[in-house]
């Protein structure tokens, strides 16, 4: 598997609440204006190499998670239903979801691994892994334990997959409160009858009633190194933290003394309010949660072994967003000024399909009548220290 398919492997966004970290590299963030201002800050040249829109009859583009490149640059994208292959120059391959229960069906998809001539899925419901070659034809197919629940998988490494769960068992009385979630590192081998518990575990902030009334309070990002290595920002400040498969271990990267970026008024939709019907002594009332300022992190990439962090800095005169670059031993090589694309809105970077890979950037974005585009664009201007 390559690093770059493991990159991309778990660009799930979740609301994950680790403490504070208090060993990693601390510096202080430069201030707003003065990163957006400065002569010497390197701005990203984008240019747009190709579009595809929808295709009825053949796929469309509804909620997608962001796109995932593999190692000789075809493009896949999971989006309700769908797990869509489109060749290196934007071209539709193929849809490899066939809904059902029989050999090569799938009902629920909760992840993939995109490698050189096949692609390995994860399908809850009943739990199984399908490996499909470039074809759509069926490989390989093997059950995994159902006590691997409605985990997500987060890559392979050795044999053995290993996958997200998150454990939702506190009673929160008909209470609209913030709930901290247990969400643990399980891993499941061919054969397996149990899923295995393993040591890392944190926990996932929700602004909550119930099940089926949540909202994330903060947004995750991980990226992959390799097949053992992830960078994972949780709690919505700079503190960037490496987990370890190999040692099964999570330990700090960096943080960063970051002042929060407030989010405006006029950035806001009515869909930003979330409302959720609260029980109390005296019966009932609506509380509301919206967030106040943007995540310090915006993503994570990993390109070229060094670490793409996307803050929430910008110059919103002319839409640019600030990246630090690390290498991977956490010190900070130099930060960029990165164009948003066109149709991203800047408080929903954190969330937005958007992916670094290689010398291109991979953006899902609405356009004018709102349906959805999924565009590349290519990188340039770079200096030696970011390539």
């Amino acid at each position: 598997m390559s690093a770059g398919s493991v990159a991309m492997t778990t660009a799930v966004l979740w609301a994950l609440a680790l403490g504070p970290s208090t060993s990693a590299q601390t510096v202080t963030a430069p201030d707003l204006k003065t990163i957006a201002g400065a002569d010497k800050t390197t701005v990203v040249v984008l240019e747009e190499t190709w579009r595809t829109v929808d295709q009825p009859g053949a796929f469309y583009f509804s909620s997608p998670e962001p796109p995932q490149i593999d190692e000789l640059g075809f493009v896949w994208v999971a989006d309700e239903g769908q797990l869509l292959l489109f060749s290196p120059q934007g071209k539709f391959v193929r849809n490899f979801f066939k809904k059902g229960q029989g050999p090569g069906e799938l009902t629920d998809l909760a992840g993939f691994i995109p490698e050189s001539g096949r692609v390995l899925v994860f399908n809850r419901n009943p739990n199984k892994m399908i490996v499909f070659d470039r074809a759509g034809e069926v490989l390989q197919e093997a059950p995994l334990p159902s006590t691997l629940g409605y985990a997500r998988l987060l890559g392979g490494r050795q044999g053995r997959f290993y996958f997200f769960h998150e454990y939702y068992s506190e009673s929160t009385g008909g209470k609209a409160v913030f709930l901290d979630v247990p969400v643990r590192l399980l891993s499941a081998g061919p054969g397996d009858v149990q899923a295995r518990t393993e040591g890392p575990w944190f926990s996932k902030r929700y602004f909550v009633r119930d099940r089926s009334s949540l909202k994330n309070v903060y947004f995750v990002q991980i990226a992959g190194a390799d097949e053992a290595t992830y960078f994972i920002a949780s709690s919505g400040s700079y503190d960037i933290r490496r987990l370890d498969l190999s040692r099964m271990e999570i330990s700090p990267f960096v943080s960063r003394d970051y002042r929060p970026v407030k989010i405006r008024p006029e950035w806001k939709t009515p869909k930003d309010k979330f409302r959720a019907p609260s029980q109390t002594l005296t019966g009932s009332e609506i509380k509301v949660f919206e967030h106040e300022t943007l995540d310090d992190v915006l993503k994570i990439w990993v390109r070229g072994g060094k670490i793409w962090v996307l803050t929430s800095t910008f110059d919103e005169a002319r839409r640019l967003a600030r990246v630090d670059v690390y290498d991977l031993k956490a010190s900070l090589l130099g930060s960029l000024m990165l164009p948003v694309p066109r149709g991203l809105e800047l408080m929903r970077l954190s969330y937005a399909p958007l992916t670094l890979h290689a010398d291109g950037l991979y953006v899902l974005a609405p356009t004018e009548t709102e349906a959805l585009e999924l565009v590349r664009y290519s990188l340039s201007g770079l200096p030696g220290w970011a390539r």
